[in-house]
């Protein structure tokens, strides 16, 4: 049923009679059944669209609307989605205005043109973290004027944030994290509003380990399963090299492991440390921490800051270690770096059985899981001279309990243990140790690494010669190169060289190495056995898993003595190879430093290249161990 009312609005207001109080009693008793319209003024029906109509003969009143000043309409409560439509008369400007769903439109602005449609270019953008995405918003009509823009964004396209302090047509992002992230703009004037097209940007980490720096940075940091304390990266940026100004250090990536809103890596600003620095790292949590911190390091000073973790990570077979990416944007943007995190001690994977790479088998069958730390003698003897070394049973050697650490060296046919201290010297009983003039194919009896792991292979046969069809074989090869090298070839695709920050070297104070051809700035404790080295750190592109290497340098084969510790190091495979030339040699590889330091080739060194290689060595030689886990 439909009904309308009719008032008298000339007499109601001849015979003093309340308007308000009429309309309030005829509303009450009309029946709640009953679809009502209003006409005051007059005995004619409102038209369809109207619920209420005023009319009168009198010509000599209107409407008006409530009057509030600015400060008191900005009380109201129009959080409410019923609010929209919302008039008042504006006391302060003397304007009508109402409320559209978002803001308070005034009709005291002139004639306008509304919006009505707004593009938002580019719709797409794949972009690297640190890179910069100008999204432009274009207004249809051109002639639209007095616009206001609000730039919201979203993490999925369907929950949405207002980007504050934003209101120019233009809106510059520089996302510091990977995903997909999405992005739209309102335009709108007194007239109307137009809301413009999704634009996504898909963000990933560069590729490789960044812009290569000119100084000394950290290539990462390790903790524990168990633990979560400080990490202290802190580095001279040079003279003259460019490197210094603004700085942003960010969390840009996380494996699948982490709860990046509750469990993930935290950043915090620090003054360079007095070093060496007291105290357990795990004493010094990083609390109160952020995603992304940044800086001001002026020429010549120190970039400093510490890394954290929320916290402890429950590794098991399946998950032995998690991963995570710090991106370091220095030099007001210009350049960046890349700074792999590693949670867990287990032995992981670096390239995965089944990881595509140029010359590598198909699945990498020969992939298999490395231990974090160099093999170490349990006793920690230190011997005066090398006649004197620990001569250890099969299996008997221990894992250091740091990453940098260098451990002990060993010949390729031996199980001796030849302390790291005492790096020169004539050094008589070392040739002994091993075989030097026939071919000697490898014995587990000489495998010093712990029950469950065993010195790696570098060659289906665990015999080769010069190289060939090694990649085939090779678990060093396969394990740890993206593109593995052939022969005594380089690759450095995916490693990268630098300090290693694992709660032990970043807390002690830079010093040079010792022996021969020593590295100013890439060691601490060099004197001991438990000195710790700068190295280069392999990683997946892919997964960011990483794994770390000292640069213990070797002991060379005529006397015993240190060489190039802090530049380079040396690590035994357990495969042998016939080379003509210089009589029996073995395997390893080596890791070399990409800065400043020049081979000797009188070493009967063969890795003269400034990258990762594959040579072979005399058997008496002394090497570095790291075990990989059996299968």
């Amino acid at each position: 049923m439909t009904s309308y009312f009719y008032l008298n609005f000339d007499l109601l207001k001849k015979s003093g009679l309340l308007l308000l109080t009429f309309m309030t009693v005829a509303l009450l008793v009309l029946p709640l059944t009953v679809k009502a319209q209003v006409n005051i003024g007059s005995a004619d029906p409102p038209q369809p669209f109207s619920i209420l109509e005023f009319s009168t003969k009198l010509k000599e009143g209107g409407l008006r609307m409530p009057q509030l000043s600015t400060k008191e309409r900005d009380k109201l409560d129009v959080t409410s989605d019923t609010a929209q439509g919302l008039w008042i008369y504006n006391t302060d400007n003397n304007c009508l205005e109402f409320w559209n769903g978002k803001k308070w439109i005034s009709l005291c602005s002139g004639v306008l043109v509304a919006p009505i449609g707004v593009t938002l270019s580019p719709a797409m953008s794949n972009v690297a973290v640190g890179d910069t995405v100008n999204l432009r918003a274009t207004v249809n009509p051109a002639n639209a004027t007095s616009i206001q823009y609000e730039w919201e964004r979203s993490s999925n396209g369907i929950n949405w944030t207002i980007v504050a302090g934003e209101s120019a047509s233009t809106l510059n992002v520089t996302p510091n994290f990977t995903g997909d992230f999405y992005f739209r703009v309102t335009a709108s004037n007194n007239a109307g509003e137009a809301t413009s097209n999704v634009a996504q940007i898909t963000v990933s980490l560069p590729e490789g380990g960044g812009t290569y720096p000119t100084i000394q940075m950290y290539a990462g940091a390790f903790w524990r399963s168990r633990e979560k304390g400080e990490r202290l990266i802190q580095f001279g940026v040079g003279t003259g090299l460019n490197n210094s100004g603004n700085w942003t250090a960010s969390v840009a990536w996380y494996d699948d492991k982490w709860n990046p809103d509750t469990d993930g890596v935290v950043l915090a600003n620090s003054a360079p440390a007095a070093l060496p620095k007291s105290g357990d790292a795990e004493s010094f949590p990083v609390t109160g921490g952020a995603r992304s911190i940044s800086g001001t390091v002026a020429e010549g000073g120190t970039l400093s800051f510490r890394i954290g973790l929320d916290k402890q990570f429950a590794d098991s077979n399946a998950y032995p270690a998690r991963y995570a990416v710090v991106m370091l944007n220095y030099n007001n943007g210009k350049k960046w770096y890349k700074m792999f995190i590693r949670q867990g001690e287990s032995a992981d994977y670096v390239m995965r059985p089944g990881d595509p790479g140029t010359g590598v088998p198909a699945g990498r069958p020969a992939a298999v899981k490395f231990s974090p730390y160099n093999i170490t003698d349990p006793s920690g003897n230190m011997p005066t001279n090398f006649g004197k070394a620990d001569i250890l049973s099969a299996g008997g050697g221990h894992f250091t309990n740091f990453p940098t650490k260098a451990g002990y060296d060993f010949q390729y046919s031996s199980t001796a243990a030849i302390a790291p201290d005492n790096p020169t010297g004539s050094l008589s009983a070392w040739t002994t140790n091993g075989a030097q003039t026939a071919t000697v194919s490898w014995s587990p009896s000489w495998d010093v690494c712990p029950s469950g792991y065993h010195r790696p292979t570098d060659g289906a046969n665990n015999t080769t010669t010069m190289g060939t069809g090694v990649i085939a074989g090779s678990e060093i090869r396969q394990s740890l190169w993206l593109n593995p090298p052939v022969d005594t070839l380089s690759n450095t695709d995916n490693s990268t060289w630098g300090y290693y920050a694992d709660g032990y070297f970043d807390r002690l104070a830079l010093q040079s190495s010792v022996g021969q051809n020593t590295i100013t700035n890439s060691a601490v404790n060099p004197s001991t056995v438990d000195v710790a080295y700068i190295g280069r750190l392999f990683f997946n592109p892919t997964t960011n898993a990483s794994l770390f290497f000292p640069a213990a340098g070797y002991r060379f084969c005529n006397s015993g003595q240190l060489y190039n510790a802090g530049g380079r190091a040396r690590y035994w495979t357990s495969s042998a190879a016939v080379y003509a030339a210089r009589g029996c040699y073995d395997w390893y590889f080596s890791i070399r430093a990409n800065l400043g330091e020049t081979p000797n080739a009188s070493l009967y060194d063969k890795d003269d290249t400034p990258a990762v290689v594959l040579p072979l060595s005399n058997e008496t030689t002394g090497a570095s161990v790291r075990c990989v886990k059996n299968p």
